[in-house]
């Protein structure tokens, strides 16, 4: 019949560039602020952080609008002059990277007193970071 489409010609999942173009992955990662870092406001430690990433050359993934921002969240800010071993963060990505991947990465280019120790990818109906630490 002239019109009729045959159903092997159907293109029902969309193309690698189709589904990278419309999919974020998510990873919680958590780091450590030492010694070095401690003298550091919460300001300047997602500045460093921030900046890290471009320099590893991750894609992140930004808010919409005029003035877009890094997907990124943070755990509540610590007092300055206070050393860490378990702060928590996630950010959002546009391409695939493997969490180990991604710490080795960060981790090269984070400045000394900061370090990535675990990173894991997140589904997008897993939970938030909490406002307040659990103790």
């Amino acid at each position: 019949e002239p019109g009729r489409v045959e159903p092997e010609k159907i293109s029902i999942t969309p193309s690698p560039e189709e589904e990278n173009a419309r999919t974020t992955y998510k990873y919680r990662l958590k780091y450590l602020k030492g010694r070095k870092a401690r003298f550091l406001s919460h300001l300047e430690i997602v500045n460093a952080i921030y900046r890290a990433c471009r320099r590893a050359g991750l894609s992140l993934e930004h808010s919409k609008g005029f003035h877009p921002h890094p997907k990124m969240s943070f755990s509540q800010a610590l007092p300055v002059g206070v050393e860490s071993l378990e702060e928590q963060m996630d950010v959002t990505l546009k391409s695939f990277m493997e969490p180990t991947e991604l710490k080795d990465r960060l981790n090269a280019e984070l400045p000394s007193g900061l370090q990535v120790s675990w990173a894991v990818k997140l589904s997008f109906k897993s939970a938030r970071l909490p406002r307040c630490p659990p103790w």
